[in-house]
This record gives structure tokens, sequence and C-alpha cells, in this order.
């Protein structure tokens, strides 16, 4: 996929998303998709490891099942991307062990 080598080549969503003409949350779908998948995709590069964080106790917190609810549980201060991006690779991880 187009969008897993330019992410591989730097690129940030944004830039992909300029790159391809295509909105960032498609593009953040595409990279979801990716880690669903097992491909690399370097969440560090997409989500600061502070907002991972909180993120992923937010999760621990409510449950990973509804976005709506663990984007109020963090004070409506991530986007629901970022939460996607996150929840996505924390299921992938979890999978894995």
């Amino acid at each position: 996929m187009y969008t897993l080598q330019l992410h591989q080549q730097g690129l940030s969503i944004q830039e992909i998303a300029h790159h391809r003409n295509l909105s960032e949350s498609v593009v953040s779908g595409h990279l979801i998709k990716l880690i669903e998948m097992s491909q690399s995709v370097d969440i560090n590069r997409l989500v600061s490891l502070p907002r991972q964080k909180a993120i992923t106790e937010a999760i621990e917190a409510v449950g990973d099942t509804g976005l709506q609810i663990i984007y109020e549980h963090l004070c409506e201060q991530y986007s629901y991307d970022e939460i996607r991006l996150v929840r996505a690779a924390l299921r992938q991880y979890r999978m894995e062990f």
C-alpha cells in the first residue's frame, strides 16, 4: 500500500494526506488498517509517547469498545484519530502477547 511506503519514508500523516490528495482522517484509517494487519507502522511517529500513555490509561479505565467514551474520559483533549491509532496499536500488541 502506498500509504505504508510513504509512512516508512518518514512522512507524517499531514504530509501523506497532502501527497496523496486525501484527508488526514482517511490516511489515519489506512494506517489503522495496516496496524491491524501487523504491518510495520511506527505508532511513536504518529502519536507522541505522553499522548499514547494518556490514551492507553483511558482505555484501561473505561474499556476499548466505545470511542466516544474514551474521548470524553480524556476531556475531549485528544483527536478521534489519535485514539483510534493508539487503540489499534494496543490491540495488536495484546494479540502478539
